[in-house]
């Protein structure tokens, strides 16, 4: 049984919980299943949506989380999700965009955008 299906039974009887238990708790699960491929996304965007403590293993590093996931954090957390959005290695150009257009000062994003500079289209 993996680290994800577990969780997914956990999640899907008891979403509520997660909300509830310690900060402490919710950032040690989110470091632990950031790279769980079988994580509920539920869940991942749960995390994701958390204080950047918590939320910054999951945007850095879940496969979960979406595009539409992606975006809909960009329009609507603080500045420090976005960057740790930015600093994904699988960033979407869709998601790029809709860095590139959020009302955030771009400057922490300076280091970042290069990269995209030479980039095709998805």
């Amino acid at each position: 049984m993996t680290v994800g299906s577990r969780v997914a039974g956990f999640v899907t009887k008891w979403p509520s919980l997660i909300r509830e238990v310690s900060r402490e708790i919710r950032r040690k699960l989110a470091v632990r299943i950031a790279d769980a491929p079988g994580t509920p996304r539920e869940l991942a965007v749960l995390l994701a949506n958390d204080e950047i403590d918590i939320a910054s293993p999951m945007l850095l590093r879940s496969k979960v989380l979406e595009d539409v996931d992606l975006i809909e954090i960009v329009r609507t957390r603080s500045t420090q999700h976005l960057l740790a959005i930015a600093m994904r290695r699988d960033l979407s150009t869709a998601v790029a965009d809709a860095l590139v257009v959020s009302k955030t000062d771009l400057a922490p994003f300076a280091a970042v955008l290069p990269r995209f500079s030479s980039r095709t289209p998805d």
